[in-house]
C-alpha cells in the first residue's frame, strides 16, 4: 500500500539521525520515533484515500452499511467485522478480504468472533492471524492481531469518517469498537503512543498532528472540521519528513 515517495521517506528517515495518554512504549531514539510517526501519518493518509476515491458520496453513520458501487455481491462483509476489514480491498489487501469472505459467508453477528468460536475454526483463525502490518505500529508487533486505530463517531456529526491512534490496542478485525465522541462529554481515551500529542485522519479528510496542549473542546472542533492545527503534507514524502521533524516528538 505504500507508495514510492513513502518508501524513500522511511530510507531517508533510517539514515536521519489530550488530551493524549501517556505512552506506554519502549523508549525509542529520535530517528526511530520519527519513522514510527511516518508510518502512523501515512496509515491514516491510505484511510482517508479510500474514503475519497472510492466512497465520494460520504460513508454515512457506519462505515459497513454502504454500498461499493463497484462490486455490491462483494462488499460490504458481514456485520461481524470492523471497517478495518472493509478497507482491506482497496488498500492492496483482496485476497485476504476475499479469504475472509470465503470462510465467513453465513457469518451475521459478531458472536461468530468469540474466542470460543474461533477454536472451533482454525482455519478462519489462520485467516485472521494475517494481520497487515500497516494496522499497528511496529513497536506494537509483539501484540499479535491487534491494530492501534479506532474509529472516532462524532455523535453531531456520525457521518464524518474520523480515525485516531489509541492506547487501548483492539481485535484489527472486530467490530463494535468504535469510540464516541459526545459534545458536553469528556473525549474517550485518545493517543499514547508518541509524546506530546497523536495523530488523527480529521473531518475534513486530512491527518493532522493534534498536540496535547489543546483543551477538549478544542480538539473536538480538530478533529470534526480540521480547524485550528495545520495538516501534515503526506502526499510527498519529503515533506512530511519535514513536517514530523517539526513536531519534536523526539524531545
Amino acid at each position: 500500500m505504500y507508495s514510492a515517495s513513502i518508501t524513500v521517506m522511511l530510507v531517508a528517515l533510517a539514515l536521519s539521525s489530550p488530551r493524549a495518554e501517556e505512552p506506554q512504549t519502549p523508549k525509542l531514539t529520535g530517528h526511530q520515533i520519527q519513522k514510527e510517526a511516518a508510518r502512523c501519518a501515512n496509515t491514516l493518509y491510505q484511510f482517508a484515500v479510500v474514503k475519497k476515491d472510492f466512497f465520494p458520496a460520504g460513508l454515512g453513520k457506519r462505515f459497513e452499511d454502504n454500498k461499493f458501487y463497484h462490486d455490491p455481491a462483494q462488499w460490504p462483509p458481514p456485520k461481524a467485522y470492523s471497517w478495518r476489514v472493509a478497507v482491506l480491498p482497496f488498500l492492496e489487501q483482496n485476497n485476504l478480504y476475499k479469504a475472509l469472505l470465503a470462510a465467513t459467508d453465513t457469518f451475521k453477528t459478531p458472536a461468530i468472533l468469540s474466542t470460543a468460536e474461533l477454536e472451533k475454526r482454525p482455519d478462519l483463525k489462520r485467516l485472521l492471524g494475517r494481520m497487515p502490518e500497516w494496522m499497528t505500529l511496529s513497536h506494537l508487533k509483539d501484540k499479535a492481531g491487534k491494530s492501534v486505530y479506532r474509529r472516532l463517531i462524532a455523535k453531531e456529526k456520525p457521518d464524518l469518517f474520523i480515525i485516531v491512534e489509541s492506547p487501548e490496542l483492539v481485535d484489527w478485525y472486530k467490530g463494535g469498537d468504535d469510540l464516541e465522541m459526545t459534545e458536553g462529554k469528556s473525549l474517550p481515551k485518545i493517543g499514547g503512543n508518541f509524546f506530546g500529542g497523536f495523530f488523527a485522519l480529521c473531518g475534513d479528510d486530512q491527518v493532522r498532528f493534534l498536540p496535547s496542549t489543546l483543551s477538549q473542546n478544542e480538539i473536538r472542533q480538530v478533529l470534526i472540521t480540521g480547524k485550528g492545527v495545520r495538516p501534515l503534507r503526506c502526499k510527498d514524502g519529503e515533506e512530511l519528513i519535514e513536517d514530523i521533524k517539526g513536531l519534536g516528538l523526539s524531545k
